[in-house]
Order: structure tokens, then sequence, then C-alpha cells
């Protein structure tokens, strides 16, 4: 039987409202939340390979994704401007809705986390979305 020993554990919520507001401020926030891969995930399963980061669905969906980068750097006792918000990807499988976490090499050899295991559920309302991350090892 493989034992697996929790870590930690983090949480975030992000008000979808004030996400919509930063995005309408500043359309280069989105470059600053998602990698490249993050956003090719979004262009892939949009039609014309374009972005609408106005729609309600893309704010839930980049909301959801900051609270799930917070929330794993909570449950590593991190930072997460000390990680870096593209070593953290949250992508999915292809033909899949479950979330994965994909945490750079650099960021895992410099906390000393190359063993460590992720579980992450994220979840929205109209106002809110949540994440939370189990980390395990």
């Amino acid at each position: 039987m493989d034992i697996k020993v929790i870590k930690g554990i983090g949480i975030d919520i992000v008000d979808i409202a004030r996400m919509e507001k930063a995005i309408r401020r500043d359309a280069r926030i989105v470059e600053k939340i998602l990698s490249p891969d993050e956003i090719s995930q979004f262009i892939d399963r949009s039609t014309n390979g374009r972005i609408d980061i106005l729609s309600k669905r893309f704010i839930e969906s980049i909301a959801a994704r900051f609270a799930a980068k917070e929330a794993l750097a909570k449950s590593l006792s991190l930072s997460l401007f000390n990680i870096g918000l593209h070593n953290i990807e949250i992508l999915k499988e292809e033909n899949s809705d479950v979330p994965l976490v994909k945490l750079c090499e650099e960021v895992k050899k410099k906390f000393i986390l190359q063993s460590v295991l992720f579980y992450l559920s994220i979840s929205h309302s109209d106002a809110s979305a949540v994440a939370t991350v189990l980390a395990t090892s």
C-alpha cells in the first residue's frame, strides 16, 4: 500500500466581477496570469482560433485558474509571486474537463518538490471562483 503524507492544503477564492474589472482595465493581465500553454488550450477550444476574453465563461475560467495557482502556493506555505504565475500551469487533459497541475521543473528543484503530488478541485458560481489544492508526498 502506498501511503501519502499530507504536506499542506490551500484554498483561495476569487471574485469574478473583480477579475472582469481587471481584464477590462488592462487585457494584458490575461498573459500575466496564464502561460502560453494555458492560453493555447482556450484557443484550441474556441472557434476560429480566437478567444473572447470578455466572455463570461472565459472570465470565470481565468478567475478559477488564478484561484488554483494561489491555492497551490498556499498548500506549500509559499508566496505565489515567489513561485511565479507562469511556473504553475492549470491544464486539462485532452478530451477531459479534469484540471491538472503542472509545476515547472526549476521550481520543483528550487523548493525541493520533486516528489510532491497535487490534487486540485475547482468550482465557481456566478460571483466567485474557488480552488482547493492538497499537496502530498
